[in-house]
């Protein structure tokens, strides 16, 4: 809400400008959590069309790692790549470390991920080489900078032998995001906790901590992040969707439509043993008095005037019902309300 009420006041200036492009590449953010990757695309290039040099920073740390996942799905890893060199070239002309670091921290990842370790160490060894800039010349940035190595460090040497020391690392920086509120950075954090505690062998906790993960996905609309993630979690996840735990059941439409989500379209999905229960309890009180609106035929500006909400807000809620009921589109979620006895 804050990001839409902001958007508007671009016209009032260089503040202006400066607000409205951090509210859009944040709406950008939103969309693409919600899987909608034409949204996300559209609000980016919006602002990457103001200039670089007109961009601030908080915008462009958001904007182009962003791109770059968006850029995975659609073209592959090179594009995505090239995205965060772009962004590492602007960081450093602009001196903006920030921004530097967070890409370089991707590339390390993407590099690892697709197990060029040559590259992903050239990466790392940059990013070293500003944590140890930013160090020697602190400008209030350092603690960022540092953290970002620590992590990028620490995924890198999960990815080349199960080490304790490493996943301690990353359980300290979730921690720390956890500790200053942060909620979105604890995600993104407690999603690569859950992988390096895979890969120590710690399942148990790995599972307790994507439950929690999934839990709060679920309440924030944070989605395509968890379908981003690495092996580990995805593994956890196919388990999930066959498990008839009652911790799990609640869960079950969501985890289900991620599940589909990770799967080639050719594969089919394992049959469950389990009945599936009612997501009720999984919708918020908000989302299912969206849903009795949906299904009494009002548009996103009816369900608006009638609960006093913005019509951009109704979408997005709309947008997690879909994913939380396994359902695409708004008939299908009231035929589901339906059988559910929501409606």
């Amino acid at each position: 809400m804050l990001a839409i009420d902001l958007a508007p006041v671009g016209e009032s200036g260089a503040k202006g400008l400066i607000a409205a492009t951090v509210s859009l590449s944040l709406l950008a953010q939103l969309a693409y959590e919600e899987c909608d990757f034409v949204e996300a695309d559209r609000l980016a290039r919006q602002i990457m069309r103001a200039g670089e040099r007109k961009v601030p920073l908080e915008a462009l740390v958001i904007v182009y790692p962003l791109m770059s996942r968006l850029q995975a799905h659609r073209s592959g890893p090179a594009a995505a790549t090239r995205y965060l060199l772009e962004g590492e070239r602007i960081g450093e002309e602009r001196a903006y470390p920030r921004l530097t670091a967070v890409c370089l921290r991707d590339q390390v990842e993407r590099h690892g991920t697709a197990g060029d370790l040559d590259a992903a160490h050239l990466s790392l060894k940059r990013l070293a080489n500003l944590a140890c800039r930013q160090a020697a010349a602190p400008n209030g940035q350092e603690s960022e900078i540092a953290s970002a190595h620590a992590l990028a460090q620490a995924q890198l040497t999960l990815l080349e032998h199960a080490s304790p020391d490493a996943c301690e690392t990353i359980r300290c920086l979730h921690r720390e995001a956890l500790d200053r509120n942060d909620q979105y950075s604890a995600m993104q954090l407690g999603l690569r906790l859950v992988d390096a505690q895979g890969a120590i062998g710690n399942t148990q906790e790995a599972s307790r901590l994507l439950l929690e993960l999934l839990r709060t996905g679920m309440n924030r609309g944070v989605f395509q992040s968890i379908i981003d993630a690495g092996p580990g979690v995805r593994t956890l996840l196919e388990k999930m969707s066959l498990n008839g735990a009652a911790d799990v059941l609640a869960l079950g439409p969501m985890v289900r439509t991620i599940v589909r989500r990770l799967r080639p379209h050719d594969e089919k999905p394992a049959p469950s043993a389990t009945r599936e229960q009612s997501p009720a309890g999984a919708l918020t009180a908000r989302e299912q008095s969206v849903l009795r609106s949906i299904g009494q035929g009002l548009s996103n500006k009816g369900i608006a005037r009638e609960l006093g909400i913005a019509p951009e807000t109704v979408k997005s809620h709309a947008k997690r019902i879909f994913v939380k009921l396994g359902t695409k589109t708004r008939a299908q979620a009231v035929a589901r309300a339906v059988q559910l006895g929501f409606i």
